[in-house]
């Protein structure tokens, strides 16, 4: 199966069981080309497995992105639709900007905001966290909600607070479509529209026009809606303890989220995930959940508007910077240069042994991530449970896992 050898620190870090993790990769026609499980659901669990359920955080852009596809398929609405005019929330924000006194003040939007800016990071919907400005204005209105730790997203309802917070309240950054990538919340909004258009909860729209269609049973917002014991599925989440040299299991709760987060709200199992990978590689598959051939093509063309790779605040930055272990990316050679396609990033370049060009994927800040190559018919997902964000030895798993999963279809020539 391949001649990738493991890392011998990897090997180890995997064979004392101390990292709980799944990677999966698929051919074009949704066969399983490779599967590994690590560790256990819990200290007195079974080994992870298929049907283990982990937390997507930022992948479940792709399920949002999916659903807000199938309505554009359906003509309900159009990507350069303003889609303000179904939320009035969202039309109500004003745009932030900092005086030459430095006061910070807002003013009213003038431009749309088109279903396309919202999906490729181009709205001006920002995360405090990552735009000083924003931050500084959410702290002065009473607004910020402190994130701490990423792992208090399981823990809590901390979650929900940030999503009301960001939908209702924090003004836009720039006009939309005239300024750079900006990494923000603007697939809530588009969870808020599918729900608008549907007339029905994103998470119910999901499991009637994904889920069912694609044979999902462990996809959703609401673990409530997962048959059998979500106690013995359920990857508990982890922290690397640097001191003992392994993963330790953190006391969770089981997460249950009242609000939609089209952005980060959902949880899935290895085996529906590579399913609904499946659906970016062959149109024949998106059509069964309503996507048509000419939306499917569109997911993997560029967007961007700004693609000035030299300005600080450009796609390059972003995923070349000091945030770059936000994007998924860490893996992936610091050459690499990207572009938007609809929900998800795109290499603008080959990777030699890896992803190729017009490759889409993303990322999740619990070190999930996946690619789906339409070039080369393989797709492919690392999911954990685990902290922080782009740990060395997480990412060391991906690149492994990325270069054994091309070498695995390469021998034996599925795609």
């Amino acid at each position: 199966m391949g001649s990738i050898v493991i890392p011998q620190d990897l090997k180890a870090l995997l064979q004392d069981n101390s990292l709980s993790a799944a990677v999966v990769a698929i051919s074009k026609t949704g066969e399983e080309l490779f599967f590994e499980g690590y560790g256990k659901v819990h200290e007195d669990g079974k080994i992870v497995d298929r049907g283990s359920i982990f937390w997507l955080s930022s992948m479940s852009k792709l399920i949002t992105t999916l659903a807000i596809l199938r309505c554009i398929s359906e003509g309900q609405i159009t990507l350069d639709e303003n889609a303000t005019r179904f939320l009035p929330e969202l039309a109500s924000l004003p745009i932030l900007y900092q005086s030459n006194t430095g006061k910070l003040c807002t003013k009213p939007r003038t431009a749309p905001i088109t279903i396309r800016h919202l999906l490729t990071h181009q709205s001006g919907c920002g995360l405090a966290f990552l735009r000083p400005t924003l931050l500084q204005y959410a702290q002065e209105n009473g607004l910020m909600i402190d994130v701490g730790n990423p792992i208090e997203y399981i823990n809590s309802d901390l979650l929900d607070k940030v999503v009301t917070a960001t939908l209702n309240r924090l003004p836009l950054c720039f006009e939309p479509g005239s300024g750079p990538f900006l990494y923000g919340s603007g697939f809530d909004w588009i969870g808020q529209l599918v729900s608008t258009l549907s007339g029905q909860p994103l998470e119910t729209y999901v499991q009637n026009h994904i889920c069912q269609p694609l044979g999902l049973t462990d996809t959703t917002m609401l673990f409530s809606e997962i048959p059998g014991t979500i106690e013995e599925n359920w990857v508990r989440p982890k922290t690397y303890d640097t001191a003992a040299e392994s993963f330790k299991t953190i006391a969770a709760d089981i997460p249950r989220h009242g609000i939609a987060s089209g952005s980060h709200g959902f949880y899935s199992s290895p085996s529906d995930f590579s399913k609904i990978l499946s659906v970016i590689l062959n149109s024949e598959i998106a059509s069964k959940i309503g996507i048509n051939e000419s939306v499917w093509k569109e997911i993997t063309e560029p967007q961007l508007i700004n693609t000035d790779a030299s300005g600080p605040e450009s796609m390059y930055a972003c995923m070349n910077g000091p945030v770059r272990h936000l994007f998924g990316v860490a893996s992936l050679p610091a050459t690499t240069t990207f572009d938007m396609g609809l929900g998800g990033a795109i290499t603008k370049n080959d990777i030699d042994g890896m992803r190729n060009k017009s490759t889409y994927g993303w990322h999740g800040i619990s070190n999930t991530l996946f690619w789906a190559d339409r070039e080369a018919g393989i797709a492919g997902a690392v999911l954990t449970n685990s902290f922080p964000a782009a740990d060395d030895r997480l990412v060391a798993l991906a690149r492994w896992f990325e270069k054994k999963a091309y070498s695995t279809r390469s021998d034996s020539q599925i795609g």
